[in-house]
């Protein structure tokens, strides 16, 4: 759960990051009213993130580490 809370709070950054940073870009749908939904959607997901972490402490910061891992690896290619 920790590590596909993690991607979606991702996914959701990403979408306002590149919304802001490619305005003209031709989008294959539009998101109403942005970016309330992904902000929305990333405030819960952090949410469910931080429950799930007070929970379950060990597991989740396993899944969490992986996700860090795997972006430090993307980072340094």
């Amino acid at each position: 759960a920790p590590l596909t809370l993690t991607i979606d709070i991702s996914v959701n950054a990403a979408a306002i990051a590149i919304r802001r940073r490619e305005p003209a870009l031709l989008r294959p749908f539009r998101m109403p009213l942005f970016p309330l939904p992904a902000l929305i959607g990333m405030f819960l997901n952090a949410s469910l993130l931080a429950m799930v972490v007070y929970e379950n402490p060990f597991h989740s910061l396993i899944g969490v580490g992986a996700v860090a891992l795997v972006a430090a690896i993307y980072k340094t290619k």
